[in-house]
């Protein structure tokens, strides 16, 4: 039961963030950035092991899947590109949070 509601206030406190950050931009490259951080805070969170609360709450809150899928049926090209751009933004967060860690 823990882990819903911690899931839960993430995900609320990530749509929230979203909508701030998009503040009235609703394009198709603002959907890709607001992705695109939202992969790389994931794989820099994931990499330090943060809690639930951070990973599929907030990241998933703040991400917005079912936006792309809507553009995606529209545009291969774009869904092509979100799909590289993220994985990239992810690894890099993963990279990036491997070498900013001290080896245990």
């Amino acid at each position: 039961m823990t882990f819903y509601v911690f899931a839960g206030a993430g995900a609320a406190l990530g749509a929230v963030s979203r909508w701030v950050l998009l503040g009235g931009f609703d394009s198709l490259w603002t959907l890709l950035l607001i992705n695109a951080l939202g992969s790389y805070a994931l794989g820099v969170l994931t990499r330090r092991g943060a809690s639930v609360f951070w990973t599929t709450g907030f990241c998933g809150g703040f991400t917005s899947f079912s936006a792309y899928m809507a553009i995606a049926t529209l545009d291969i090209r774009y869904a092509l590109l979100t799909v590289v751009v993220c994985v990239a933004s992810a690894y890099m967060g993963l990279r990036g949070s491997c070498l900013s860690t001290p080896s245990r």
